[in-house]
């Protein structure tokens, strides 16, 4: 094998119960009698290696408009090539190990999973559940007097709302519920003329 002589070696087959990437290499017969010596051809053999993830893409719970990447690691015979997938569906362009984003937002939540292949097989990734979530907008309602307030989260995060009539005091909750996944809430609430009102938004 390269050149080197295999101890033991010393018949016509050279056999290999379970080949390795170590058995990879040239080799080559010498036959010798009383007459003299004769080399094969080298021979290669190549030991292809189905692919393994060495790092698995991680979920993430981000806010929005922030920088997120997705990264995975792999190991096995080159070349080989990966694809991402979003809830499913394969995701045009996403061949690398990395997936970027420049800035999320909710439309990016997903769970996110890449496949590898190469010509001894294809191997995929354990899920990564991307998490979005949107901050809370109030608006003010100056006909009706009412608080809108608009929100999105995604993934394990929940809101809930709790209001005081001054900081520094005990804050109760709107509802014992918490709020829907996302959507659109009314808070009705009265906001007279000269008074305050403080209302916050918990996401946990």
């Amino acid at each position: 094998k390269d050149a080197q002589p295999i101890p033991g070696a010393t018949s016509d087959t050279l056999a290999f119960a379970a080949v390795s990437p170590a058995d990879a290499g040239t080799y080559t017969v010498t036959v010798t009698n009383l007459a003299g010596s004769a080399t094969s051809q080298p021979a290669a053999l190549t030991v292809l290696v189905p692919p393994a993830f060495t790092t698995q893409p991680a979920s993430q719970t981000v806010l929005n408009q922030v920088s997120v990447t997705l990264f995975a690691a792999a190991s096995g015979t080159a070349p080989l090539a990966f694809q991402w997938f979003k809830n499913g569906e394969p995701l045009p362009g996403a061949t690398s190990e990395t997936l970027a984003f420049a800035a999320v937002n909710p439309a990016d939540a997903g769970t996110y999973a890449v496949t590898v292949n190469n010509l001894a097989g294809s191997v995929t990734s354990q899920p990564a559940v991307l998490s979005v979530w949107a901050p809370a907008q109030v608006v003010r309602d100056p006909v009706s007097q009412r608080l809108i307030l608009r929100y999105t989260t995604t993934g394990l995060l929940r809101a809930r709302v709790e209001v005081t009539d001054n900081l520094g005091t005990v804050w109760l909750p709107w509802t014992e519920s918490p709020l829907p996944e996302s959507g659109e809430v009314t808070l009705e609430l009265p906001f007279n003329a000269g008074s305050r009102r403080f209302v916050r938004v918990i996401v946990e």
